[in-house]
């Protein structure tokens, strides 16, 4: 999990993740993420469910992470209306956030996006549901959440762009994920 340490690697990687300097067909391709992180949103997922981290061990570089959150009524921006969804949804679930994650682009394709999921699955599998959003333009992500075992849940609209809700049971999501 990270902490104060990882911080600055984690909001500059963020930040590029982005991909504010990009055209919108080349955002899609690659896949972008949403919001702005600092120092302390980032101490705040840190102290609830955490923010899960894959190092680099031979040079101590953030090869990757994975926030994991439990919104609430009042949050901004995106977190916020995944609250207003959810709570018409699934009025009854208790569930948890799981995003953004970032994968580093010197360390895409080594298997980290499993492991980072695995290790989610495992830190909300004491909430009835987990939940992603993702915006339907990102045509990345909606690949990369269409191939593990997540459930198209529904859209809804925020700033003119239409949202998919991605949900999953995370005690089953992390035995499906261990058996594929």
């Amino acid at each position: 999990m990270s902490g104060p340490e990882d911080r600055r690697q984690i909001i500059d990687m963020m930040d590029e993740a982005r991909g504010e300097n990009l055209t919108e067909e080349q955002r899609a391709e690659r896949g972008w993420v949403q919001g702005r992180m600092n120092d302390e949103l980032l101490a705040e997922f840190e102290a609830g469910t955490g923010v899960i981290v894959a190092e680099d061990t031979t040079n101590g570089r953030v090869a990757a992470f994975c926030v994991t959150s439990r919104p609430q009524v009042g949050d901004p921006g995106a977190r916020g209306a995944l609250v207003g969804y959810m709570e018409s949804a699934h009025p009854d679930a208790r569930w948890a956030m799981y995003g953004p994650v970032v994968i580093d682009p010197d360390y895409q394709g080594r298997g980290l996006m499993r492991r980072l999921l695995t290790r989610m699955a495992d830190v909300l599998t004491g909430y009835d549901l987990g939940a992603a959003f993702v915006d339907t333009g990102n045509s990345r992500s909606m690949q990369v959440h269409r191939h593990y075992p997540f459930t198209e849940d529904g859209t809804y609209e925020f700033e003119g762009r239409e949202i998919m809700v991605f949900t999953f049971s995370p005690a089953a999501f992390a035995r499906d994920i261990r058996a594929s």
